[in-house]
């Protein structure tokens, strides 16, 4: 979770809201991010999301709104047939989290899409007794991949692999891969390593990284 002692949001009322051209810088740099870098829908999700809440139109993100016109789906779209949204903004929120765990842990402007809805919140990093809190630590910034300096016991999950090699098959075993990351996080007493994570690592360091011991971490699933 995003760390509250830094965002701090009972001192809103002191410090000025943000500015648009902050806002959109910040969503530059989060566009850098690997987790960004590879997903266009990912990109346009965010992209979208924040423009339409800088245009004062954040009472008008709701699913369809955002299928049309950041993801592609056609006018006809129905949220209760197809619950794309809803698995990108599970997405969305956790690349904003491994983020602001990582490259942006020292960003003084956060964004965040809380649950429950879609329309993002900009939030100013606020310092704690003269000094930032420090940044909670995320395996990316590790001298090494399967390095995880954490106490908690540490689940990783594997991006799971259809039998058959269909579009609708990988969608719905990312789908569930994606459902299966957003249940576990809920037990605080354990540290889920995201699948995107562990497809990144597998991409980057073959599939000899991902079957033996490199993840060093307790208990392996996919």
């Amino acid at each position: 979770m995003l760390d509250a002692q830094r965002l701090n949001p009972g001192q809103a009322g002191r410090t000025p809201p943000p500015s648009a051209e902050a806002c959109r810088a910040e969503v530059a740099s989060i566009l850098d991010f690997p987790d960004f870098a590879a997903a266009p829908q990912l990109r346009n999700f965010l992209e979208y999301i924040v423009e339409e809440a800088l245009a004062n139109r954040g009472d008008q993100l709701k699913e369809r709104n955002i299928a049309v016109h950041a993801l592609s789906r056609d006018a006809d779209f129905d949220p209760r047939l197809d619950c794309v949204v809803r698995v990108m903004a599970g997405k969305l929120r956790r690349s904003l989290e491994r983020y602001y765990h990582g490259p942006g842990a020292s960003a003084d402007l956060r964004i965040e899409v809380p649950r429950g809805g879609y329309r993002p919140v900009f939030r100013r990093v606020e310092t704690v007794n003269g000094s930032s809190a420090p940044a909670p630590h995320w395996p990316a910034q590790a001298s090494g991949p399967g390095v995880v300096a954490v106490v908690r016991p540490v689940l990783a999950v594997v991006p799971f692999l259809p039998l058959t090699s269909g579009s609708e098959e990988l969608a719905l075993a990312e789908a569930l891969a994606c459902e299966v990351c957003v249940q576990l996080r809920q037990f605080r007493w354990l540290e889920v390593l995201d699948y995107l994570v562990t497809r990144r690592w597998q991409q980057e360091y073959g599939a000899e990284f991902v079957a033996g011991d490199a993840y060093r971490c307790d208990y392996p699933l996919g």
